[in-house]
């Protein structure tokens, strides 16, 4: 904290995953790292909703791939705790485009961030509002203003339009992130008792409105009573259906689901609509970072470097790495 408190402490705004491989490493090596994160979870789109009867639905991230050596190591580590595990889906319509192994969490997305920062101070349901200058720190304002405190250090992992907004034009690069572009997804969750009569797990289209319709139950450690279901609408149609409420959405979610499988779906236990504003990066920053001069703020996420998982594991990285070297 600014004002004698050792400058180790830092505040990490964001619990997706560059958020939280950044404090992770940070508390390895140290730090104190403190996370706000406005949502009640971590892991930011690796997200899985809880429907009740026991059923759940991957609505976010569909899956993992590691290219790299290090979350390979990462990934590797997982696998053995059980909490990533391999999908192979039946493919009835698209391709796997590649061959890189998909990779999902156990038994939800977010499984293999847990144990990442169960000893790192959290603050869930926490919204920061704005990110501002205090001397020669920074200020961690919050929607709840008991919740402000200033740091010397701020790392700040929003998406790149809310990072914008959060910091307030206080830095000369914060006009930068706007010529970084993210696509709205709508998805879709729905539920039936049993099992949908049609072969396959997976359907994708980079084509067609509904991108992706996958069986969420083909995943390892899904299966239940209830077959749980998760589709995607490619970003034009997410983008020119952006301002319908969740129940219009649904419907006509729906209604591309019953096109692309062509049968009629019987009745649901459960369906619900969910709108990502900020979901798949089309024009990244083209760098893991950015910082200011001092580089006492910094901000980064997977829309630094494209749209993959691994990219905000390759981004938090990567500024911890650099807090490390700056004050050490």
């Amino acid at each position: 904290m600014h004002g004698g408190v050792p400058q180790k402490r830092v505040a990490v705004v964001g619990a997706g995953v560059a958020g939280v491989t950044c404090a992770h490493a940070l508390h390895e090596h140290g730090f104190t790292p403190v996370i706000f994160e406005k949502s009640r979870g971590l892991g930011g789109r690796l997200a899985t909703r809880r429907a009740g009867d026991g059923l759940t639905i991957d609505h976010g991230a569909q899956f993992l791939t590691a290219r790299t050596s290090a979350f390979q190591t990462v990934m590797h580590h997982a696998r053995s705790a059980g909490t990533v595990a391999r999908w192979s889906p039946d493919v009835r319509a698209g391709d796997r485009a590649g061959d890189d192994e998909w990779l999902v969490g156990v038994p939800t997305m977010n499984a293999f961030l847990k144990p990442m920062i169960s000893d790192v101070e959290t603050h869930f349901g926490c919204e920061v509002s704005a990110i501002i200058r205090d001397g020669a720190g920074w200020r961690v304002a919050c929607a709840d203003p008991a919740s402000d405190e200033t740091f010397d250090h701020v790392v700040c992992t929003a998406p790149a339009p809310q990072a914008h907004k959060l910091l307030a034009h206080d830095q000369p690069f914060s006009d930068r992130l706007l010529d970084v572009s993210i696509a709205p997804c709508w998805a879709l969750l729905f539920g039936i008792n049993g099992r949908l009569g049609v072969e396959g797990d997976l359907w994708r289209s980079d084509d067609l409105d509904l991108r992706w319709l996958a069986r969420n139950d083909s995943k390892p450690g899904r299966a239940g009573a209830i077959e749980g279901w998760v589709a995607h609408a490619c970003p034009t149609w997410s983008i020119r259906h952006l301002q319908h409420t969740a129940d219009d959405a649904r419907d006509l979610l729906l209604a591309l689901v019953e096109e692309r499988l062509g049968i009629s779906l019987p009745p649901l236990n459960y369906a619900k609509a969910h709108r990502w504003r900020y979901a798949l990066t089309s024009a990244p920053l083209g760098a893991p970072y950015m910082c200011s001069d001092d580089r006492t703020l910094f901000v980064g996420g997977d829309w630094c470097l494209g749209a993959r998982v691994e990219y905000a594991y390759q981004s938090g990285a990567a500024i911890a790495a650099a807090l490390i070297e700056a004050l050490d």
